[in-house]
């Protein structure tokens, strides 16, 4: 399938507090989910954006973020913003909360501006300013402003991105200082 986003604003608050009978949480300011071959381009969200995932069920992992939850091979994210709250437990990030993809799933020239992301879980919440957990795609020439914060003190957090397996990161850069 092929969607193509451009040019959209929220600025309402968008929660899921995960429900068994979801397959996966994914949870975003713009778009839950970017499946295969979507693009999302010129968006900005003001919004709260509020998730909570199943840490004991990997499967069903998803991903909390202000442009987009999660996103998969081939989707695209270009010249898009995050100026809102983004608190979930696991895998959180300004713009991604998780990308699982290829060389050829790009976040580029995003900004993760004075918004907050939050992560409350205590064992590997997987939280970054850009993207919370990235297993490849290329993240380019993207800048986060925002604050990163654990509430149960877990350690891995990254302004850019946390967790990375594969992923192409180049250009990016941190503004925010503790």
């Amino acid at each position: 399938s092929y969607s193509y986003i451009k040019e959209c604003i929220n600025k309402g608050l968008v929660r899921c507090l995960e429900n068994s009978d979801l397959d996966a949480v994914h949870i975003g300011g713009i778009v839950g989910m970017l499946g295969t071959n979507n693009v999302v381009e010129d968006c900005i969200n003001y919004g709260e954006v509020i998730g909570q995932g199943s840490r004991n069920e990997p499967e069903r992992w998803g991903g909390t973020g202000g442009i987009t939850g999660s996103m998969y091979t081939r989707s695209q994210i270009y010249r898009s913003s995050n100026f809102g709250y983004i608190h979930a437990n696991q895998q959180v990030g300004g713009i991604v909360g998780y990308i699982s993809g290829s060389s050829t799933t790009l976040v580029i020239d995003c900004v993760n501006g004075v918004g907050a992301v939050v992560g409350s879980e205590n064992q590997n919440p997987h939280l970054g300013g850009i993207i919370g957990r990235s297993n490849n795609g290329q993240i380019i020439n993207c800048s986060n402003y925002g604050s990163l914060s654990v509430v149960e003190g877990a350690t891995h957090v990254g302004y850019i991105n946390n967790s990375n397996s594969g992923a192409i990161y180049s250009n990016n850069v941190n503004y925010y200082e503790n």
